[in-house]
């Protein structure tokens, strides 16, 4: 079991790393002497991190700002959409989280759907992986099965270096070494079908820097059989997602059968251009939104 982070060792390793990072403030080489001192001085590569409601998470030294910040880094900023997931993750039904991350989510799903739910967690990169499982495992969630693979629009394989997002990788044929297997939510839909068919789909949460297009477009079948199911997807105008940017993602979204609302308090539809230009508009006000993403339902 990895060490805990409010342990005192890792109390005065956080607070010796932050003043360091407080002198360096500035430069552009803070985060590489930050993450080489926690090596340095034997920082573990995944520690667990109480939240506000004494769940553990597990974070990956990776990334060194969560483990410095802990567990509760995105709950309480412009990233916290729990009240939405309150909202549209039914207790009993089936959810999917695509880009599952280190699991901050996956815990809000899991107590969300309850002991007959079912939450199917995907995280192809190998080190969030390992904080997931570790997050599913020192939080006893036994109605979670977290999935080391990528979801796209087909099946296949993709070969990356580094972070795992929609401008770092490259399709290959087949699988090799260093090969990150890719399903589709409808391959797993045919896996899982007496699951899904007995329990429902009420939500899929898909963070994938990039590829949430293509997720939603090896989706079809799965979405056409639950055309009630809620869907969560990034959205970031600067971010390339299948070759679309800013409102040309908006535009596809509408084409692919999606009536779109922006998150803020409540979900917003846009319906109209002006609508879609306001929501462009204040993007950049952190205020103005829970998170940056939008809630797409079917017509």
């Amino acid at each position: 079991m990895p060490p805990r982070i409010d342990s005192r060792r890792y109390k005065a390793l956080r607070t010796l790393i932050k003043v360091v990072g407080f002198v360096l403030a500035g430069w552009s080489g803070q985060g590489r002497v930050q993450r080489a001192l926690y090596r340095l001085l034997g920082g573990a590569p995944i520690v667990l991190a109480p939240r506000y409601d004494k769940k553990l998470v597990a974070l990956a030294a990776l990334s060194l700002d969560r483990v410095l910040n802990g567990a509760d880094h995105k709950r309480f900023d412009k990233n916290n959409f729990f009240p939405l997931l309150f909202r549209h993750a039914h207790p009993g039904t089936c959810v999917i989280d695509v880009g599952a991350g280190m699991g901050d989510e996956v815990l809000d799903l899991s107590q969300l759907v309850g002991p007959d739910g079912f939450v199917l967690a995907f995280e192809p990169n190998p080190n969030a992986f390992a904080a997931l499982g570790q997050t599913v495992a020192a939080n006893d969630l036994r109605n979670v099965r977290a999935v080391p693979q990528a979801v796209g629009a087909e099946k296949g394989f993709l070969s990356t270096q580094g972070r795992i997002a929609s401008w770092t990788v490259r399709k290959m044929t087949d699988g090799g070494e260093g090969a990150i297997p890719v399903t589709t939510l409808d391959a797993v839909y045919a896996e899982h079908s007496e699951l899904f068919k007995s329990k429902g789909l009420s939500l899929i949460k898909i963070d994938t820097d990039g590829f949430d297009l293509d997720v939603l477009r090896g989706a079809r079948r799965l979405l056409a059989d639950f055309p009630a199911a809620k869907v969560v997807v990034e959205f970031l105008p600067s971010i390339s997602y299948s070759g679309l940017r800013g409102r040309e993602v908006l535009d596809e979204l509408e084409r692919m059968g999606f009536l779109i609302n922006a998150i803020q308090t409540a979900a917003v539809p846009l319906t109209s251009p002006e609508a879609r230009e306001q929501f462009l508009r204040l993007f950049t006000d952190a205020r103005q939104m829970i998170c940056h993403d939008v809630l797409l339902e079917r017509r």
